[in-house]
C-alpha cells in the first residue's frame, strides 16, 4: 500500500508530503496535477529492483513513471518494454563524493572542472537518447566549501563564494544549458547517424543508447526538432584537437564547422530548412 498526502492552496503553493512512494505535484492556473513515480533506483538492476513493482498489475496501474539515478540508464529499455507509456526520469546526476577527486582537477572553483561538466554532458546525452524525459541536477548551487545541506562535499553547476561575493558557472552548468536553452518543451529527439557520432558513454557499466556505448567517445551528437520546426544539434568534442563536422539534413548540407578542442556546442537550423 502506498500513501501520500497533499496540501493545495488555489493560486498559491502546493506542498507534497511523501510517504513510501515519491510523486510529482504541479500547480497550473489553480488546477492540481498529481502523478506517481516508482523511485528512486540507485543501481542498474532491473530484475532485482524495478521488475517486482512493474510485475504487479495493481501497482502498475497507478504508476506514471520510474525515477532512476545516474547508474540506471541501462534499465530504460526494459521499463519501456513493460509499458511504453511509462515516463523515465533521471532523478540524480553524479554529484561527487568530494570535489578534489570526483569533480575533476581542471579550472573552476574547488576543482569543479570543465572536464567534469563534459562528463555530465555525456550522461545527459545517454539518458535522453535512451528515452528519459527529465534529467535532474542534484545540487544547483553550493558555496565555496562545496558542502551540501547534509554536509557532503559535492559538485554543483553554480558556485557562490560568500567571502569574495563572486559567482562561478561551472562546467556542468554549461552542459545543462546546451541541452535546455535552445531545446524547447515538447521537442522531439531525432536520430543522428554518421562516423563522427560515437557511441554514448558507459554509465557505471550500463548502456541504454541506440548506438551502443564505450568508455571514451571523442565526438558526440544529439539532435532535436522543436515544435517551431527548427532543428537543434548539440555536440561535444572531448579530444584535445579540433574535429571537423559536416551536418546534413535529409541528404542536404546544413553546415560545415570545426569543433574546438574540449568543447560543448549547439547549432540551430531555423525551421529545419537547408539552403
Amino acid at each position: 500500500m502506498y500513501h501520500f498526502s497533499v496540501l493545495f492552496r488555489p493560486g498559491g503553493c502546493l506542498a507534497c508530503a511523501i510517504i513510501m512512494m515519491p510523486h510529482v505535484c504541479c500547480v497550473a492556473s489553480g488546477l492540481l496535477w498529481l502523478r506517481r513515480l516508482a523511485a528512486t533506483f540507485p543501481v542498474n538492476d532491473f530484475e532485482g529492483y524495478v521488475k517486482p513493482t512493474l510485475s504487479d498489475p495493481e501497482a502498475l496501474k497507478y504508476l506514471s513513471g520510474v525515477g532512476l539515478q545516474y547508474a540506471g540508464v541501462g534499465m530504460i529499455s526494459d521499463i519501456k518494454a513493460v509499458k511504453s507509456s511509462l515516463k523515465t526520469w533521471e532523478t540524480e546526476t553524479p554529484c561527487g563524493g568530494g570535489r578534489a577527486t570526483d569533480c575533476g582537477s581542471g579550472p573552476g572553483t574547488k576543482n569543479n572542472s570543465w572536464s567534469f561538466g563534459m562528463g555530465q554532458w555525456s550522461y545527459m546525452r545517454s539518458f535522453i537518447e535512451s528515452g528519459a524525459s527529465v534529467y535532474s541536477q542534484w545540487n544547483m548551487v553550493l558555496d565555496q566549501d562545496g558542502k551540501s545541506g547534509w554536509g557532503w562535499s559535492q559538485c554543483s553547476p553554480i558556485t557562490v563564494d560568500t567571502v569574495t561575493k563572486t559567482v562561478t558557472y561551472e562546467g556542468s552548468f554549461w552542459a545543462t544549458k546546451h541541452f535546455s536553452y535552445f531545446v524547447e518543451p515538447n521537442a522531439t529527439v531525432l536520430p543522428v547517424t554518421g562516423a563522427l557520432n560515437h557511441p554514448c558513454t558507459l554509465v557505471d557499466g550500463a548502456c541504454g543508447c541506440r548506438g551502443g556505448c564505450n568508455d571514451s567517445p571523442i565526438t558526440e551528437f544529439l539532435a532535436f526538432r522543436n515544435p517551431s520546426g527548427e532543428i537543434v544539434v548539440v555536440a561535444q568534442n572531448t579530444a584535445s584537437t579540433e574535429q571537423p563536422v559536416r551536418l546534413t539534413i535529409d541528404g542536404k548540407l546544413a553546415f560545415s564547422e570545426r569543433l574546438p578542442p574540449a568543447s560543448m556546442n549547439t547549432f540551430v537550423v531555423p525551421g529545419g530548412s537547408v539552403a
